[in-house]
């Protein structure tokens, strides 16, 4: 069975993101307020 895997461009942002993110880190995330 073949998996169709699609994602937003939110999705994909997070997934790039997260992987800048070490150990001991510290991240200030925001909202769209």
């Amino acid at each position: 069975m073949a998996l169709k895997s699609t994602y937003t461009l939110q999705e994909l942002m997070v997934v790039a993101g997260s992987r800048e993110i070490r150990d001991d880190d510290v991240v200030f995330v925001g909202m769209r307020l």
